[in-house]
């Protein structure tokens, strides 16, 4: 999973990591959360600065392995 973030206004919160998840089996439908709002690879998913500023939290309990 890949994150980049992009600040509308100051560019404090500008940045992006990537984090590696262990499957098994090894495919899966991935489904991840972000303070509880889904997150969809062909859509920015908007955090307010208020709640970033709070922190972010992932969840990838939902993801799913296949097969």
């Amino acid at each position: 999973m890949h994150l980049t973030v992009r600040s509308s206004n100051t560019g404090i919160f500008d940045g992006e990591a990537t984090v590696s998840v262990n499957v098994s089996p090894k495919s899966a439908n991935v489904i991840v959360y972000t303070n509880g709002k889904k997150m969809i690879k062909q859509k920015p998913l908007k955090v307010g600065v208020q709640e970033a500023k709070k922190g972010l939290v992932f969840d990838g309990s939902a993801t799913l392995p296949m097969g």
